[in-house]
């Protein structure tokens, strides 16, 4: 129960889970027991596979502005702190992670902040400052939401094997060392989470025949869907989706990028935003056009059932890619947003890949049609923190970096990727 929940001081998790030597690119012993630094055993001899450890993230990581594998920046470039981050959730809704998929530091950051906000959010204690308890609800693009169901047999009602979850849920293919301890702390914390995305044959359709062919849907596949048609884009999405050449392959390295930055031209000129939504340096176009893509090899599912990029079965041509993203972050967006409506007042963290919500784009946009919030206007409250592996995890670029989130964490590009295919989004 509540009890049970708020004693987050020591927290469970699966051994072997977050106690991997991936965590050490937070620094040494990233989650410890408070008396000795280590991840021990909760007071047990022995620990057999698949026993619960109960752990803590260390403090020390919290406040560290000079991590050896990561650095924090406020969205204007200013060095700051998890600590910080974790902060700001308290006056949000929602909080949105961009991500790149194959980023190891990135998924043992969004680990550590989602134990964090749990422990400030899900308390309300009074050394967390925050005035009340209330919910925190993991939401992740990995999974679909014609899998809800089984989700929540395994997290929710734990009913089901986790072999079989991994059969019928169709997880991702680097499921496993980079989603899966975000999953198993969520069901160990009794914490509610969301299968945000789009099913992939319905944006397989978007990009083969148009949003206009998802209207010919039956009633059942649409009640996965927000309602259509989708509301339109604007200026400055349709601007970041071209600067970004994100319909072709790139590296995850920033430096590979190979477009003017946001908010400048062809030749590094600042350009002035145009909406009156976007914050000072968001993009409003520029750049020279992005190259026809080439599509991405297709990767066959693995025995559990876990596929490769959605992309699998579009055309090659970077308009019909449009259409898709458009599907994605307005799906993950009313899947946020009906989470929240039926908890209101609980915070929704959701994971996605960074073009969905650098520079309050994408799902951001999205979630004004389909949340209402305290703020202004009635508009939700987002919290966006956005992670990009770079060589020099030490330098903000203003072009490149400035305000592609509340908050902007760099990780260290050097250290070997979780996964061997480059997914776009």
């Amino acid at each position: 129960g509540s009890v049970m929940s708020c004693r987050l001081a020591r927290w469970r998790s699966a051994a072997g889970v977050v106690a991997t030597g991936s965590a050490a690119f937070l620094g040494s012993h990233w989650l410890t027991s408070p008396a000795s630094h280590v991840a021990e055993a909760d007071a047990e001899p022995a620990q057999k596979p698949g026993a619960r450890r109960i752990v803590t993230p260390s403090k020390a990581i919290g406040g560290d502005r000079a991590a050896k594998h990561f650095r924090v920046f406020s969205g204007a470039g200013e060095v700051a702190t998890l600590d910080d981050v974790v902060e700001s959730f308290d006056a949000s809704d929602f909080v949105l992670v961009g991500e790149a998929h194959d980023d190891p530091v990135a998924h043992q950051l969004e680990l550590y902040l989602l134990v964090r906000a749990h422990q400030r959010e899900a308390c309300g204690s009074a050394d967390s400052g925050t005035p009340a308890a209330r919910r925190v609800v993991l939401s992740l693009e990995q999974f679909e939401r014609d899998v809800q169901g089984v989700v929540d047999e395994y997290v929710v009602h734990n009913l089901i094997r986790e072999e079989d979850l991994l059969l019928d849920a169709r997880p991702w293919a680097n499921y496993p060392t980079d989603y899966r301890p975000l999953l198993e702390y969520a069901k160990s914390a009794g914490m509610p989470v969301v299968a945000a995305n789009a099913p992939r044959r319905f944006v397989s359709l978007a990009g083969r025949k148009g949003l206009g062919a998802l209207e010919g849907l039956g009633p059942g596949a649409r009640a996965l869907l927000p309602p259509l048609p989708l509301p339109d884009v604007s200026a400055d999405y349709k601007a970041h989706f071209v600067w970004s050449r994100i319909s072709e392959p790139q590296q995850s390295l920033g430096k590979d990028r190979a477009v003017p930055g946001p908010g400048t031209g062809a030749g590094g000129e600042a350009l002035q935003p145009s909406g009156e939504d976007r914050a000072s340096s968001n993009p409003t176009g520029g750049g020279s056009e992005a190259p026809a893509p080439t599509r991405e090899a297709e990767r066959p599912a693995d025995a559990t059932g876990a596929g490769a990029c959605p992309y699998i079965g579009l055309p090659g041509d970077r308009d019909a890619l449009l259409d898709p993203l458009v599907l994605w972050d307005a799906t993950m967006a009313h899947a946020i947003a009906a989470a929240w409506a039926r908890d209101p007042g609980c915070l929704v963290v959701h994971v996605c890949g960074s073009f969905h919500s650098e520079y309050s784009l994408g799902i951001v946009e999205m979630l004004r049609h389909y949340a209402r919030g305290p703020g202004p206007a009635g508009k939700p409250r987002v919290t966006v923190v956005t992670i990009y592996p770079e060589e020099d995890i030490a330098s903000f670029d203003p072009v490149r970096h400035r305000n592609a989130g509340d908050w902007v964490l760099l990780t260290d590009a050097s250290l070997p990727r979780s996964m061997d295919i480059t997914h776009p989004v």
